[in-house]
């Protein structure tokens, strides 16, 4: 089920491209799905789904950069199952470096990461869970 917002406003932003190319990709799938989706904190997820139960929110940015990802995780931490930080594929390092794969602070690794390119997107890390959920063994 898509909710509103889903597409993007006139004016076609890379930002707003971006939220539609995940959109698109994710809304065979997700149980419920919307973009600049308002969050019981009052901050907006740009992207939001529901699959199997779980929350996600998907962070989208031009750049990738160490602040930029500390920064979702502070406004969403406590607000979604699982996380993800979606960049241009070219603003993200092919090899697996200390930007990509090794933060100062350990918790930002529990952060997916998603490249968005010509050819779609390609899951650079899986995210994992944020918070351990009632009923589920550590």
């Amino acid at each position: 089920m898509i909710t509103r917002n889903t597409y993007p406003s006139p004016g076609y932003t890379l930002h707003a491209l971006m939220q539609l190319t995940l959109t698109l990709n994710i809304q065979t799938w997700a149980d419920e799905i919307s973009v600049e989706h308002q969050l019981k904190n009052n901050n907006i997820a740009d992207v939001y789904f529901q699959w199997g139960g779980d929350e996600f929110i998907i962070e989208v940015k031009t750049e990738y950069k160490q602040s930029l990802v500390e920064s979702a995780m502070a406004k969403y931490w406590s607000q979604c199952d699982y996380l993800l930080f979606a960049a241009p594929e070219q603003k993200i390092p092919k090899e697996k470096s200390e930007q990509v794969w090794s933060w100062a602070n350990p918790s930002l690794e529990k952060i997916g990461l998603i490249a968005i390119g010509y050819g779609g997107l390609v899951l650079v890390r899986p995210p994992e869970r944020l918070k351990r959920k009632p009923g589920l063994r550590s």
